[in-house]
């Protein structure tokens, strides 16, 4: 029921003529700049999930494992 009125009023704002995006509007160097800012967020947001999973794995089984099979290798590597 809410779904057929939410496709209603968007039907409705489209053919009253309303443009659902502002992106029609914007200059080639503000879209630019807003990608940009995208951009940064992403890779803000993915440094902090990279932080909360370090925290997360630090003195878990896990990163014992993951520092042991490093270790490992390295000394393969070495012997070779």
């Amino acid at each position: 029921m809410m779904v057929a009125g939410l496709f209603v009023l968007g039907f409705s704002l489209t053919v009253c003529g309303f443009q659902p995006a502002l992106r029609l509007y914007l200059t080639q160097e503000e879209l630019d700049d807003a990608r940009l800012r995208r951009e940064l967020t992403k890779k803000g947001r993915i440094k902090q999930q990279m932080k909360k999973l370090e925290k997360r794995l630090r003195g878990s089984r896990m990163m014992k494992a993951a520092i042991n099979s490093a270790q490992e290798t390295e000394k393969q590597m070495f012997v070779e």
